[in-house]
């Protein structure tokens, strides 16, 4: 996956890195996935782009994420295909 926004006022940064898992979280009402990139202000509304170049998901937040014992830092995206077409 890539990312591409605006993070730290610099303009037009891509970012690439993998799906992680699927969550539910609260007052949400439907999942939401990580990608194992660290974001920064200004990344929020980026687009989640496929290898085929197809937007599959929004930037809205982050998070940390335990993985082997270690808190990492992950993005987390709401899918396209949920949102309003208009």
């Amino acid at each position: 996956m890539t990312i591409i926004g605006n993070p730290l006022g610099f303009e037009k940064i891509s970012q690439r890195g993998k799906v992680g898992q699927f969550y539910n979280i609260e007052n949400i009402l439907t999942q939401v996935f990580d990608i194992n990139i660290p974001i920064n202000p200004g990344n929020s509304g980026s687009p989640v782009i496929d290898n085929q170049a197809k937007v599959v998901g929004i930037i809205f937040a982050s998070t940390n994420i335990e993985i082997n014992g270690e808190s990492e830092l992950r993005a987390l995206a709401i899918p396209v295909q949920v949102l309003p077409s208009e």
